[in-house]
């Protein structure tokens, strides 16, 4: 709620786009958080700080959201594209911002159901399907050659992780972290396109 305001209770409630379970909706004086699903007693409640990607929200926020996973990336001659990783073993889906948050922003939906997972899964893997093996030959070139130009791999980050003693700090930590898990979810995007391409040569 950072664009509205300090929300009392609204703001106790923790932030995951992907287990998201509530619904804000805004009125003329007064800001309601409605349940989007069945809550059973007990279970956390979860809302959004806002569908950014995950630059976003660890620049505002200081943590690296576990999924989704979302990348806003620019290549050579200012082509850009958002790759996403939906969960810790795909699917992975790529596209403009715009579309992305068209299909998977829960606010913009402005409805959430037990089987919002399942669906936003099968819609990615189906966009997939749909691509061209020249797109998908395109993109995977694209974030192959990106992997390649950054200044350490993830065998050296890993290391680096290890090194860190509780005397260096978190927030050295929580950086390499997120350098981490920015390459994991390249190499991952990588892999899942390679595949993709392989199971339709096979045919």
């Amino acid at each position: 709620a950072a664009d509205v305001g300090l929300i009392p209770i609204y703001d106790l409630a923790n932030h995951d786009n992907g287990k998201i379970n509530t619904i804000m909706r805004r009125r003329d004086t007064s800001i309601a958080m409605i349940a989007g699903v069945d809550i059973n007693a007990g279970e956390e409640i979860f809302n959004t700080y806002g569908f950014g990607s995950t630059p976003e929200i660890f620049r505002d926020y200081g943590f690296v959201e576990p999924f989704p996973l979302v990348w806003p990336l620019t290549f050579e001659k200012n082509e850009e594209f958002l790759i996403a990783l939906l969960h810790e073993e795909g699917p992975v889906w790529f596209g403009s911002d715009s579309e992305f948050r068209e299909v998977f922003d829960p606010q913009k939906q402005n409805v959430i159901t037990r089987d919002r997972e399942e669906r936003l899964f099968a819609l990615a893997r189906s966009r997939l399907k749909s691509q061209s093996i020249q797109s998908l030959q395109h993109a995977q070139h694209l974030v192959s050659a990106y992997l390649d130009r950054l200044p350490t791999t993830i065998e050296e980050d890993k290391q680096a992780l290890a090194a860190i003693s509780a005397e260096t700090g978190s927030e050295i930590q929580r950086v390499i972290v997120y350098r981490l898990t920015f390459k994991k979810s390249l190499s991952f995007f990588e892999k899942s396109i390679q595949d993709e391409i392989r199971s339709r040569s096979s045919i």
